[in-house]
């Protein structure tokens, strides 16, 4: 997600996803057992991410709720290519600069 709201290139994230996929750590939200969840809840996820004592606080930009509600969403749909090709594919090497 953090990949997600600073806009990293491709490389970047699968320089993190790769070793996701090879330890078998969740990368969707279906995976984190939260597939099922409303927009509501992931909204009082977000909001409560935003807090001045939560952890968004160090990032070196302004974050709101809504960019951490559309990077939740952003990073689960990033990371379906990635599990649906688990043989070490990148999810990158088809696109075009």
């Amino acid at each position: 997600m953090q990949l997600v709201l600073e806009d990293a290139p491709c490389e970047e994230m699968d320089d993190i996803i790769n070793p996701f996929l090879s330890t078998g750590l969740p990368m969707t939200l279906e995976e984190l057992g939260l597939g099922d969840a409303s927009r509501e809840s992931l909204q009082k996820a977000a909001e409560a991410s935003c807090t001045p004592d939560n952890f968004m606080s160090a990032m070196p930009f302004d974050v709101s709720p809504a960019d951490i509600l559309g990077a939740i969403l952003a990073a689960s749909v990033t990371g379906h290519p990635y599990q649906e090709e688990g043989d070490g594919h990148t999810g990158h090497e088809e696109e075009e600069d």
